[in-house]
């Protein structure tokens, strides 16, 4: 077999092999971003939470105050104590806490679907990876077949008959 025709096998295989390699790193780099940001996505889940449990507490303080100022003000004014509007009261302190709550767990809800996202889309970009990999190298296999048969491969020193195991016939 000429020399040009191994170095273009050589080439071709080096080109596939770079190519597969390229293409698994290419996999790596994409995931290794999705996971970062599925890490990024869970502490904003967490930051929503805690903010959400801040804020309520906060709000329940600002309704006990309240309440406690509806109350002083029945006892100075004598009237004593109006059980609707105290009541209605309480609620409403309920609610706005229990509102603030259900938000923060909506926004930690909607990062924890990010963050799922992010790693079946980590997942799906090594598999990629894998895939475009083997293509490459596949297709690197068969250009470097294709040089060997037309630059005569397989074919008998004399030219006459094909190697063994070929197909053909001597």
């Amino acid at each position: 077999m000429p020399a040009a025709t191994s170095i273009a096998m050589a080439l071709t295989a080096v080109g596939a092999i770079t190519q597969a390699v390229g293409s698994m790193k290419q996999a790596s780099a994409k995931s290794a971003a999705l996971q970062y940001n599925a890490q990024m996505a869970d502490r904003n889940a967490l930051i929503a939470r805690q903010q959400a449990s801040f804020e309520a507490t906060r709000q329940d303080k600002l309704g006990r105050m309240r309440i406690g100022a509806i109350r002083a003000g029945y006892g100075a004014s004598g009237a004593g104590s109006s059980e609707d509007v105290l009541s209605m009261s309480i609620t409403n302190a309920e609610l706005d806490k229990q509102t603030i709550l259900y938000k923060g767990e909506l926004r930690a809800m909607g990062y924890q679907d990010e963050a799922a996202l992010d790693r079946y889309g980590a997942s799906i970009a090594i598999e990629e990876g894998r895939y475009a990999s083997a293509s490459a190298l596949l297709s690197g296999a068969g250009r470097v077949a294709s040089i060997y048969a037309q630059k005569g491969g397989g074919k008998r020193e004399g030219g006459g008959g094909y190697a063994e195991g070929d197909g053909g016939s001597d």
